[in-house]
């Protein structure tokens, strides 16, 4: 009786041992998949966030994303191209941007008469789109409107921020006129991986680790985000470049010049600013 009641209380002892056991190492199996977890998300990030940018291809240019500098005319766009723009989505409408619409249409654009017909036929669409004559779909299959359809809101205001806001932005607030290429692009360049090796406050700018003080620009180019140079943003960038020893290629020299004019243009002119855009 003796011994069955010991054997009784060693199988208790040695059950509860077991369970314990196992209650524990179930912990450390927890433990050591939540650190596995944590690893593969901190190295996935810095993929994202780094190696992506640091690609190259055959001639040094930057693989990726990729990063456009615009020079902007903050004038045009708050008084002119931002009123019609929030008209519409406030309010349906669309009076505003038809007038500016066909202002651009008017106006010689380019310099190469295919690429001014192309630009014409486009704000000819869009401006049948805005006034209904033209249908509209996010699916597709746009077409007169003598077959009885008719454009939704929803896909109005889709049309209006993917593609008249942009389009007017560009057209509009991106001066030509200030002795400097107002467009810059800082990924299919060779002189990124130069100013990259060079400069880590430029790298940290291009991939996206150093914030903008300037905001969100309230119109997007493409499917991505806008945002803007403050005063001291321009100022940082400038004093980053002027660190930079001028390459001596002959192209990278040429790209190097209008960046920095670019930013001196910015800098001097309280109505200019710059956007950086990620596409």
């Amino acid at each position: 009786m003796i011994f069955e009641f010991s054997t009784s209380l060693w199988r208790q002892s040695a059950l509860r041992g077991s369970c314990l056991v196992t209650q524990r190492l179930r912990q450390l199996n927890y433990c050591l998949l939540a650190a596995v977890f944590l690893t593969v998300f901190i190295n996935a990030a810095k993929v994202s966030s780094s190696q992506a940018q640091q690609r190259t291809n055959d001639k040094g240019v930057m693989m990726g994303l990729d990063y456009h500098l615009h020079l902007l005319d903050l004038k045009t766009y708050r008084q002119r191209v931002l009123p019609a723009f929030q008209l519409f989505l406030e309010k349906d409408d669309a009076s505003r941007l038809i007038k500016l619409l066909t202002e651009v249409r008017e106006a010689p654009l380019y310099n190469d008469n295919e690429a001014s017909e192309q630009a014409k036929r486009r704000y000819d669409e869009a401006i049948g789109i805005l006034e209904g004559t033209i249908f509209f779909s996010t699916r597709g299959n746009n077409q007169s409107v003598r077959a009885g359809k008719k454009t939704n809101r929803r896909d109005l205001q889709y049309f209006v921020k993917t593609s008249v806001g942009p389009d007017l932005l560009l057209d509009l607030c991106v001066p030509a006129n200030r002795g400097v290429s107002p467009h810059q692009n800082m990924s299919r360049s060779p002189l990124i991986p130069y100013l990259y090796a060079k400069s880590e406050w430029i790298k940290d700018l291009l991939t996206s680790l150093h914030h903008l003080r300037g905001g969100n620009l309230e119109i997007q180019i493409g499917d991505s985000w806008s945002e803007v140079f403050a005063p001291e943003d321009i100022r940082e960038f400038t004093e980053a470049l002027a660190r930079v020893p001028a390459p001596d290629d002959p192209e990278l020299m040429k790209e190097y010049d209008n960046l920095a004019v670019l930013l001196k243009v910015a800098a001097e002119d309280q109505d200019l600013a710059i956007i950086l855009t990620v596409l």
